[in-house]
């Protein structure tokens, strides 16, 4: 009887540790953040100090407080990818910046991801548009699949979600798209928001998962009666 409850042990254990260790096979080493206004284009890489984790803090053309925050994996779960915006125009003005996060190299699989946003705003002229993409041919900064987009405009505060699904092999990137657009805003207008792409298990993985903690969950009645 003990023999086979250490087997059920084992096996729930070992089952486990396969769907994490699945899970979170991506070390994706390339994560840059690109921003852009006015015909002139900059790009943040930061491999030596932080390789899922970069911020920029600058004045771009009207917007003169302007900070990003970027990460993806392994600070972050596989396929996961987080931009966290602020920015002012104290003059006002008209203007667009473009600002993409993106990350090469991730390994783990996913049947779909999710696109959260929550902007805030402040002043008014000022609009957003988010969009989301993955590249089966592992390409930094590529827009070659959709998977997940604003419908519009934003130009509220409010929590906005879409999805996608893509059929990707390893390795792959993942890219968000901001664009910021300012037509005669006022003085002082800015907004403040976090997009967060995450994605979906494929069922597999949650079954492997289940199988796992079903086994546990038995292992650990047995062991007590």
């Amino acid at each position: 009887m003990k023999v086979e409850r250490l087997k059920t042990a084992r096996l729930a254990i070992l089952s486990i540790l396969l769907i994490l260790a699945f899970t979170s096979w991506s070390y994706a080493d390339t994560l840059s953040l690109r921003y852009s206004t006015d015909g002139t284009t900059w790009t943040t890489v930061d491999d030596a100090m932080s390789p899922f984790f970069l911020m920029t803090s600058t004045s771009v053309g009207i917007f003169d407080v302007f900070t990003e925050i970027g990460q993806g994996s392994p600070g972050l779960p596989p396929g996961t990818l987080d931009l966290n915006s602020t920015l002012t125009t104290s003059g006002g003005g008209t203007g667009m910046l473009f600002v993409e996060l993106s990350q090469t190299d991730i390994m783990s699989a996913a049947a779909a991801w999710v696109l959260q946003f929550g902007p805030t705003f402040t002043g008014s002229g000022l609009s957003l548009q988010l969009a989301a993409f993955v590249d089966d041919g592992n390409t930094l900064f590529a827009k070659t699949t959709p998977i997940g987009s604003t419908a519009g405009p934003i130009t509220t505060f409010g929590a906005y979600q879409t999805s996608g699904s893509a059929s990707v092999t390893s390795p792959y990137s993942l890219t968000q798209s901001l664009v910021f657009t300012c037509t005669n805003c006022t003085a002082g207008t800015g907004t403040t928001g976090n997009a967060l792409l995450t994605p979906v298990p494929e069922p597999s993985s949650l079954l492997l998962l289940g199988s796992g903690l079903a086994s546990l969950v038995v292992w650990m009645r047995r062991r007590r009666s």
